[in-house]
């Protein structure tokens, strides 16, 4: 454990990102008036560290330390763009249990943002990129022991007929939301990938192995946001030449031939069946897996709820309808009550022209630090494609609530003032 632990206050950061990082992926829906909403183990240990940083900044007045500049002032606003959609929905006939559940979960969210950054602060980068080894040994394991039960559904119906396929949501319980889990975890493999080059703590072979389960997990889930959305992570890392090509290729070579072999582990168990029977099986009532991907009536539906949504914000332009104004009234309209699925309609339905440029502006800054650095590095690289990944999958599902994004986010751009990372040859110098 040799990281630089010299303080009882160093100490406590470590253990605590020690059970952020170990809890991040595990969470359980919980019924809260009525409505259920997502509970993570790793939140209580979050709201510890930001109470800290609070407490912190009240009596020494040091803030978290960024590589993009005015960062914690862009942070700040994003809570006063929640607070005015939440007066928006007091003032009218919305449910205001549903808009103080999305403000608090908003603080929480800049709570796992603000822990690894701490993190970063006080130990280095290179004791982030540790945890990271940590999470992803963890995330790998957990997607290994999913497929193969999925792999043990397929064998299980197999003489059956038909083979239904279920989707693999791990312990998310949601296949877009673990798909985006394996964006993100996917998108630090790639922009790292060179720093494993130099042996650092984990086995180049290894790494291999883990993007190889991770581009396989995401075929298993048939999310098509997030199938799409990992091509495109590939393709930038190609191009943008932040990834051995090497590494690429087999990765996603193994992945794509790995689930081809479990799609359709049916049709070549029977066909060896055939060879060793000599065709004399009947073909009549194979099994075959299909997989039960989104309906085209899904599809209409997601089509109407950005037309809707789109309608909701011309009709209240500058602040919105409210936080929870078109979940709250969606029952009425669909049956049933559901989000808009597009986190820009979102914001911009419930938040109005006003919370959007607040949040415009958080994300113009990171991308300002991507392009606009004097040297781009893997924490650049590391922003690039988390940026992309959280933007494509944004399109079709609301993911401002995925806590493993900030976690990410928050180390990457933080300056690591103890400078713990030289040996690891990465820069902590200050943006600012």
């Amino acid at each position: 454990m040799n990281i630089g632990i010299t303080s009882r206050e160093n100490l406590l950061v470590w253990l605590f990102s020690f059970f952020i990082f170990l809890f991040v992926l595990v969470q359980f829906h919980v019924v809260l008036f009525d409505f259920a909403i997502n509970i993570n183990l790793a939140d209580f240990f979050v709201m510890l560290v930001l109470s800290t940083l609070l407490l912190g900044f009240f009596y020494t007045k040091t803030p978290v330390r960024w590589k993009v500049k005015n960062f914690n002032i862009f942070a700040l606003l994003t809570c006063l763009a929640l607070a005015s959609g939440w007066l928006t929905a007091l003032l009218s006939d919305y449910s205001i249990s549903w808009a103080t559940t999305k403000a608090i979960g908003w603080i929480v969210i800049l709570g796992y943002l603000y822990a690894s950054a701490m993190l970063v602060n006080r130990l280095g980068f290179f004791a982030f990129f540790r945890f990271f080894n940590l999470l992803l040994i963890f995330f790998v394991g957990m997607l290994l022991l999913s497929d193969f039960m999925l792999f043990l559904e397929i064998v299980k119906g197999i003489s059956s007929g038909t083979v239904h396929l279920s989707y693999l949501t791990a312990l998310s319980g949601n296949r877009n939301a673990l798909a985006f889990q394996i964006l993100a975890v996917l998108s630090l493999v790639l922009a790292f990938q060179p720093l494993y080059l130099r042996n650092l703590r984990l086995n180049q072979n290894f790494l291999l192995f883990s993007a190889i389960v991770l581009v396989c997990s995401m075929f298993l889930t048939s999310s098509r946001s997030g199938i799409a959305t990992m091509l495109l992570l590939y393709l930038a890392a190609f191009f943008m030449k932040m990834t051995g090509w090497k590494f690429l290729f087999w990765s996603m070579s193994g992945g794509v031939i790995i689930s081809v072999l479990i799609f359709y582990f049916p049709d070549f168990f029977y066909f060896f069946n055939d060879l060793l029977s000599m065709g004399g099986q009947n073909s009549e009532g194979r099994g075959k897996v299909v997989m039960a991907i989104s309906s085209v009536e899904s599809d209409m539906l997601r089509g109407q709820l950005l037309k809707d949504s789109f309608a909701m914000w011309l009709e209240n332009p500058f602040f919105g309808a409210g936080l929870g104004a078109f979940y709250t009234s969606s029952e009425a309209v669909y049956g049933f009550s559901i989000v808009q699925h597009n986190s820009v309609l979102w914001v911009l339905s419930e938040m109005g022209l006003f919370g959007f440029l607040i949040f415009s502006a958080f994300f113009i800054s990171l991308v300002g630090f991507v392009f606009f650095s004097a040297k781009r590095g893997v924490r650049n690289n590391a922003v690039i494609l988390l940026l992309l990944s959280f933007g494509a999958m944004a399109m079709f599902h609301e993911m401002l609530y995925q806590r493993i994004f900030w976690l990410f986010l928050g180390a990457v751009i933080a300056v690591g003032l103890s400078g713990k990372t030289c040996a690891a040859g990465l820069d902590d110098k200050p943006g600012v």
